[in-house]
């Protein structure tokens, strides 16, 4: 089963162009919280992506695809309001860091090991 969130959440962030990523991530984070996340220090260029009016630089266009791909593997399985507060709340798999902290800091792997994690101890 996880095998397949995991495939199926990898496909949708490697087909899904940044436009819709980032719309996803402010909806899902907020606008504020989205730019703390992709290293952005104006909160209105991730509205600015998700309206298609700028394209992200690449470093930022990986970053959004990480973690949109983590986002979409836990969206799987748990509501967006439980997502939200995986994303921003302390994390034992990440010595208590915040998951979304953790990913500015350019540590994708170690975030989504933690969400499979998140995942299997829920039983998912």
């Amino acid at each position: 089963m996880r095998a397949q969130t995991d495939f199926a959440a990898h496909v949708r962030a490697t087909r899904t162009p940044p436009q819709e990523m980032a719309a996803a991530m402010q909806a899902l984070l907020g606008q504020r919280l989205a730019a703390v996340l992709l290293c952005q220090r104006d909160p209105k260029v991730i509205g600015q992506w998700a309206r298609g009016e700028h394209a992200p630089r690449p470093d930022a266009e990986q970053r959004l695809r990480e973690a949109y791909y983590i986002a979409a593997f836990l969206l799987e399985h748990e509501s967006d309001r439980t997502v939200r507060s995986w994303f921003t709340g302390m994390n034992p798999h990440l010595d208590d860091r915040t998951p979304l902290m953790v990913l500015a800091e350019g540590r994708a792997v170690d975030v989504m090991q933690a969400a499979r994690a998140f995942l299997a101890d829920a039983g998912a």
